[in-house]
């Protein structure tokens, strides 16, 4: 731990690693239980999180964000509504 970290609550310290967080798609599909292809169509279709290029060819998920989906997912049980990013 840093001294710029340690002057952090332990509530301030854990919202700096969530939102920092990053997922590889092998990483997404353990966590969710999905298959590769379906994260894909369901990010085509609006109802998953966006990655984003990290580097070169590199693709990554914010942790932050796939956890949301997943309560969202939760919460929604069989419904079929759109993936709303977090509220910032």
């Amino acid at each position: 731990m840093t001294a710029t970290t340690e002057m952090l609550t332990p509530q301030e310290q854990e919202a700096l690693t969530s939102d920092t967080a990053i997922m590889t798609i092998e990483e997404v599909a353990a966590d969710t239980k999905l298959g590769v292809p379906t994260i894909y169509e369901l990010m085509r279709g609006g109802s998953f999180p966006k990655n984003f290029n990290l580097w070169g060819r590199k693709f990554v998920w914010l942790k932050s964000e796939v956890e949301a989906w997943k309560r969202w997912r939760i919460d929604l049980g069989k419904g079929d509504g759109r993936w709303q990013p977090p509220a910032e």
